[in-house]
């Protein structure tokens, strides 16, 4: 290559050393604009990942609490229509022995842990006197939930009312 160089007369040896000199300007010219353009790109990217972040956490936070919300609604409903299966089964219980059954044994039975646990069930007899109460209904006896139920069903049984609510 350097005998090429050597051989060559001196015009194609100008144009060539004008040539090389110019593509060495591009390269520095296109060298610099980089240097630039990345400083300026990696100022955009950092920006733009940190919104980025921002913005993924508030996603993550939002869904977070929006499954959150979703599982207690989901719960509620559960517990909900399990309570009114309960009670539905214990109104269904009472309707079926009335007349065979009198009312001491209807409260032997609503008495037991399992038939009434977390429901409130009140029985009164026709002057309003309770009769028996649950485990629950006598801790929210005081309060303003003992008159508000999400589910109460009342029924009239050998003269005694008997209240179930959850």
């Amino acid at each position: 290559m350097i005998n090429t160089f050597k051989k060559m007369d001196r015009i194609r040896k100008r144009y060539l050393g004008f040539a090389v000199s110019i593509f060495l300007v591009f390269a520095a010219i296109m060298a610099s604009i980089f240097a630039f353009q990345y400083d300026i790109i990696n100022k955009i990217h950092a920006t733009n990942t940190r919104d980025e972040i921002i913005e993924i956490k508030k996603d993550f936070l939002e869904d977070t609490v929006n499954n959150t919300v979703r599982y207690i609604s989901e719960i509620k409903t559960l517990n909900e229509t399990r309570f009114l299966e309960r009670i539905k089964r214990l109104l269904i219980f009472i309707e079926e022995h009335a007349g065979t059954y009198g009312i001491d044994h209807i409260k032997d039975y609503l008495e037991s842990g399992g038939v009434n646990e977390n429901l409130v069930i009140i029985t009164k007899n026709q002057g309003g006197a309770v009769f028996f109460e649950s485990p629950t209904a006598a801790r929210h006896k005081d309060s303003e939930y003992a008159e508000h139920f999400f589910a109460r069903e009342e029924m009239v049984y050998d003269g005694y009312t008997v209240i179930i609510g959850a």
